[in-house]
């Protein structure tokens, strides 16, 4: 349309600002900082077989956790129950005529209480075996305590006496001490040329703090019974007495006496030349066989052929069976005959050291041992 006369064009209206135009769609933006506004995931449904494959999961994962469930049971039921009732696993070393057995048995590492109930159930199963000929007894120890040595010492010698049947003890690496008395039992002894044998003697550990008690302020005040005056013998923090050590001190002679007593009776020696040479010190296969601490320097085999040989079997293909008590999954574990309970446990230190008491007193309390303390 024509402008008109007298009506002049008007200017174009100008764009309102951003800030002043209104939005009633959006809230005005917030000052920072911006609050998070949480997102919501919408899982996505898969179309097709979700019926069939959740039934097939559900069974794959049922199946899995039944078998799981019953290997744990199996597992700590063998543990439990097993360690009233261990077998003898019997292990053949060299195939032969199974009516003509040579048993080993294996005497290694410390020898302790462990040691010994594993070595009788092993010597009641050989006992009750006919077919058993002879005894081999295969070690490598540096001894232990006193009476564990003892008796496995006893329990050879009854498998001599009772049962008629010969023992030879055949040395690898070590024999000490406790070892070596072990070895008194036998009929025959061999040891390696490298062997390391002897070491005759007897051990009391033992530890005196009470110096570092008086220095920190910490003493002993343990209340004995009127007239136990060496009830305490050995106190950690209580200073030896004259009267106290000499006691202890003929405790351990007294079982040194033992000590030279079964040595002088196993391998047929006069009283005198046991006390030349129980001195303690460790000697060489070939020095012990100078000494007749053993029979010769000789190797496995060697003891195998000489206890075929007292078994009246030269010539006949025997056959040579190792004898050892199977373990339970505790004792793989670590648990064994010292096991403690974990109550009984404190923790010493950031990177929590278990300390435990009923050990730590196992340990410091006097004991006689028959045992190599270089080893």
């Amino acid at each position: 349309m024509p402008d008109q006369p007298g009506y002049p064009t008007p200017p174009p209206f100008p764009p309102p600002a951003a800030a002043q135009a209104p939005s009633f769609g959006n809230p005005p933006p917030y000052p920072p900082p911006y609050p998070q506004i949480p997102q919501i995931v919408v899982p996505q449904i898969r179309q097709g077989g979700g019926f069939a494959r959740a039934i097939f999961t559900t069974l794959a994962v049922s199946v899995f956790g039944l078998s799981l469930t019953l290997n744990i049971y199996l597992l700590f039921a063998s543990g439990l129950f097993s360690g009233h009732e261990r077998e003898i696993e019997k292990t053949t070393l060299i195939d032969g005529d199974s009516k003509n057995v040579i048993a080993v048995l294996g005497v290694n590492g410390e020898i302790n209480s462990s040691t010994s109930t594993e070595i009788a159930e092993a010597v009641k199963e050989i006992a009750s075996d006919s077919d058993v000929k002879a005894v081999l007894v295969r070690m490598n120890t540096p001894g232990g305590e006193v009476t564990a040595s003892d008796e496995i010492y006893d329990q050879l010698q009854r498998l001599k006496k009772e049962n008629h049947l010969p023992v030879v003890v055949s040395m690898s690496g070590l024999a000490t001490s406790g070892g070596y008395y072990i070895a008194c039992a036998a009929d025959k002894v061999y040891a390696e040329r490298t062997t390391w044998t002897g070491n005759i003697g007897v051990l009391l550990p033992r530890y005196n703090l009470s110096k570092l008690g008086e220095k920190y302020g910490i003493e002993d005040a343990t209340i004995k019974s009127t007239g136990a005056d060496f009830k305490d013998a050995g106190s950690l923090f209580k200073p030896d007495t004259p009267e106290q050590t000499a006691y202890l001190q003929d405790l351990a002679d007294k079982a040194f006496a033992v000590f030279k007593k079964v040595v002088a009776e196993g391998r047929k020696l006069d009283p005198a030349t046991v006390d030349r040479i129980a001195n303690g010190k460790v000697y060489s296969g070939e020095e012990a066989a100078r000494l007749k601490l053993v029979d010769a320097v000789g190797y496995e085999q060697d003891a195998i052929d000489a206890a075929k040989s007292l078994a009246g079997l030269t010539g006949v293909s025997a056959k040579v069976v190792k004898y050892e008590r199977t373990h339970s999954i505790f004792d793989s574990l670590g648990g064994g005959s010292r096991q403690s309970s974990q109550l009984g446990k404190a923790q010493l230190g950031p990177g929590g050291l278990s300390v435990d008491p009923a050990t730590v007193r196992e340990w410091l309390a006097p004991r006689p041992m028959y045992f190599w303390s270089g080893q």
